[in-house]
């Protein structure tokens, strides 16, 4: 075996090693850490640093007492505040949920098909309400029609996962993902008609997902013309 085989043989083994540490510690290293993508060995950095935190804390779980230590900022991900990431490790390590999902909580959300505007509205209010006594909150861009803003926060909620958020840290929904072309709030947003990108100059207008074009086409039927640049 050359040098450079043995040596990735060593990483390989180092980074099972690190992960069976973790296994035997009833811990799952998922839950608060994502791997880089196509660097073991860097891997291995992020683990071994993990795994030295999660030793220290078993032999002294007292955070003000690590802290104190040097153990300042927990290396989790993602990470928000360090409130929020110490309750996450913390949990993590007592074997606590970590995250949690809307309607695992809360319940399923009714779609939006057969729903009246009113009951699209007292829906709306209530899933607000709800992510509130979460410490979620909704900031979709002005204007966005209310049926539309409900169907994409529900789409959203079946997928996302929520970390948990220490006291007085916030979560904000902005349904914003820097891609325009494919974003549903486009028409009611100021940066997102502002900005060109190649897939409007293919169309000779605003690119727009097809979940929007509905409301799109009747507002522009009511106002007599085009929303946004051409």
């Amino acid at each position: 075996m050359s040098k450079e085989h043995e040596h990735k043989a060593g990483v390989i083994r180092r980074n099972e090693a690190l992960r069976e540490m973790f296994g035997r510690m009833h811990l799952n290293v998922e839950d608060v850490w994502s791997p880089p993508p196509d660097d073991v060995k860097r891997e291995n950095i992020e683990l071994a640093n993990l795994l030295d935190w999660a030793l220290a804390y078993r032999a002294c779980p007292d955070r003000r007492k690590l802290e104190a230590r040097g153990y300042d900022f927990p290396p989790i991900e993602p990470d928000f505040d360090p409130d929020s990431d110490w309750l996450i490790f913390e949990s993590w390590m007592q074997g606590k949920p970590v995250s949690w999902k809307f309607e695992e909580e809360f319940g399923p959300i009714r779609p939006v098909d057969g729903l009246t505007d009113g009951e699209v509205n007292e829906m709306m209010c209530e899933l607000t309400a709800r992510l509130a006594e979460r410490q979620v909150v909704i900031e979709y861009q002005d204007g966005v029609p209310v049926r539309l803003a409900y169907s994409e926060l529900r789409r959203s909620l079946q997928e996302s996962q929520f970390e948990i958020l220490a006291h007085g840290a916030t979560c904000h929904l902005t349904g914003c993902t820097g891609y325009c072309p494919e974003c549903f709030q486009r028409p009611w947003c100021d940066v997102g008609m502002d900005l060109s990108w190649p897939e409007d100059g293919a169309i000779g207008g605003m690119a727009l997902p097809e979940v929007c074009k509905p409301f799109v086409e009747r507002a522009e039927s009511e106002h007599r013309g085009p929303i946004g640049p051409i």
